[in-house]
């Protein structure tokens, strides 16, 4: 899993530097929907070892605090380093949360690129102006029982996608504390085929594990 994640950034950053209401699903999808409100995460205590990614999604309340069935370290990591290429080295981050809902019928994802995490000054917000380099992120609701390798092709009715930096998402990191992310976001996200929900007073707080790993590129 380590390879692949990886082989991932490594290619992500050497490539590049109709609104529907829910109302209008069928009974079963709502049924679906309803589903996501099957546990009660925690208070944000400081100090606990709460870990979760909680939101208002389409007014229902939303609580995803279980690890996904994921080997190594990728639901919950902090990669940082530097890509060493013949004409110079360029840093290079990437954060990765993942949580599921207690049934596992849905996860929750969020990835970052290029934050600086580690030297930031708490807390900042998303998007904002000068933003670092290449500096981009999105999140992620999937139906874990509807895998849709295009996340914005048409047939995808049941995975919902935002990117942070393009007007779908806001979000506030609020701290960075003993490997704890925590911070705040709100927008709104849509599926391939146009469908969207509404996302309101989302929390997330995950312990990163931190790796250094730089990756080297040049010519041998």
């Amino acid at each position: 899993m380590k390879t692949l994640y990886l082989l991932y950034v490594i290619g992500f950053l050497l490539a590049s530097c109709k609104k529907e209401n829910i109302a209008t699903e069928t009974p079963m999808q709502q049924q679906r929907i309803k589903e996501f409100d099957t546990c009660n995460c925690a208070a944000n205590v400081k100090g606990g070892n709460e870990e979760y990614i909680k939101a208002i999604i389409d007014g229902v309340p939303v609580c995803f605090d279980q690890m996904p069935a994921i080997t190594d370290t990728f639901a919950n990591l902090l990669s940082h380093g530097y890509i060493l290429r013949d004409t110079g080295n360029q840093y290079y981050d990437n954060v990765s949360m993942i949580r599921n809902a207690a049934n596992s019928n849905w996860e929750f994802a969020i990835y970052l690129e290029n934050t600086y995490a580690l030297s930031k000054k708490y807390p900042y917000n998303l998007p904002r102006p000068n933003s670092e380099i290449c500096e981009i992120g999105e999140m992620q609701i999937n139906d874990m029982s509807h895998y849709i390798s295009c996340t914005w092709c048409s047939e995808n009715s049941y995975n919902y996608y935002a990117a942070i930096f393009a007007g779908g998402i806001s979000m506030t990191v609020n701290s960075f504390d003993n490997n704890y992310f925590e911070g705040t976001f709100q927008g709104y996200a849509r599926t391939g085929s146009g469908k969207g929900v509404s996302i309101t007073n989302g929390v997330f707080r995950i312990r990163l594990i931190v790796i250094q790993s730089n990756i080297d590129v040049r010519n041998q």
